[in-house]
């Protein structure tokens, strides 16, 4: 096998993914670049449908959504330029690790609970009032 049979799978590193999604997760640091520097979101679009990008702004703006709440969420696969330093939302998540989501439900169940607390079998009439 020779390296001109393999031509074809070269060729894929030049060409845009089929999917829109992926095409738009793999320049989302272009897109939000844009954004940020105050280019709205149809100025956006219409350079896209520029390139040769066929999709209407609607399913754009919900693209563009999806990709802010998992940027947000930190389940992009391309992290911003900030990849050395931890953001606040990692620490985040690894403090929930460690933290024990039954830990108040134990507290209540161990220690008495607050409020007013009726002992049945107590019949001393003068510690009722």
């Amino acid at each position: 096998m020779g390296r001109s049979s393999l031509a074809k799978l070269a060729a894929l590193r030049d060409e845009n993914p089929r999917k829109l999604m992926r095409l738009l997760r793999q320049e989302w640091s272009v897109i939000k670049a844009a954004l940020q520097r105050g280019h709205t979101l149809r100025v956006v679009h219409a350079r896209l449908l520029e390139d040769g990008v066929e999709m209407s702004f609607d399913l754009l703006a919900c693209y563009v959504r999806r990709l802010r709440r998992e940027e947000a969420a930190g389940k992009l696969r391309n992290p911003p330029a900030t990849a050395g330093k931890p953001s606040e939302a990692e620490g985040a998540t690894e403090r929930r690790i460690d933290r024990d989501p039954m830990t108040n439900v134990r507290e209540l169940l161990v220690n008495k609970r607050p409020g007013f607390d009726y002992d049945p079998d107590n019949t001393d009439k003068k510690k009722l009032y």
